[in-house]
């Protein structure tokens, strides 16, 4: 470990820290837009439902199953609200991608350098991809405030998505 500033320190566990906080809100946010799906279901079953899923891609593929299964993707009235939800479910893959990252690398701690986290040096798998030395595998403080705002503003999409869901569901039939 190199001999650093505590501040330089605090700072950036704090942002990481802050990134990853910042994702559960997007986990949230997600159950929110089940809940709106699942409205004739009393809270304590989407509630039930969602929450068994551990993984984050459950979780997203379950509300992706709600959400087609309770507004008919073939009704001419529900084309540009399936467009929007194709649009934020790609977003939400690549999210879940990038908090696995932060959540699961290794911070990084070498003298002359900022804290960041990376692949370790004996992932082997990391440092065979094509794209190893480029930018993508490193987080540091700036990346780490930029992915949670990123996250943030994901919250804010699921948020309104669910806010503009239509009051009556047309099932598949």
């Amino acid at each position: 470990m190199a001999n650093r500033d505590k501040s330089e320190e605090d700072e950036f566990y704090s942002a990481l820290g802050r990134a990853i906080s910042e994702f559960a809100e997007v986990e949230d946010s997600l159950y929110v837009l089940y809940g709106e799906i699942m409205k004739p279901q009393t809270w304590m079953i989407s509630s039930a439902t969602y929450h068994v899923s551990k993984t984050f891609d459950n979780k997203r593929e379950l509300v992706k199953t709600a959400l087609n299964a309770s507004y008919n993707s073939e009704t001419n009235e529900y084309i540009e609200m399936h467009e929007t939800w194709g649009d934020i479910d790609i977003a939400l893959q690549k999210a879940g991608v990038k908090r696995n990252k932060i959540a699961h690398l290794p911070v990084i701690d070498t003298y002359g350098e900022p804290l960041h986290i990376r692949p370790s040096f004996f992932n082997a798998k990391s440092m065979m991809k094509s794209d190893f030395r480029k930018d993508n595998f490193n987080y540091n403080l700036v990346k780490l405030e930029q992915l949670r705002n990123e996250f943030n503003k994901l919250v804010g999409d699921i948020r309104l998505f669910a806010n503009q869901l239509p009051l009556q569901p047309q099932l598949r039939r």
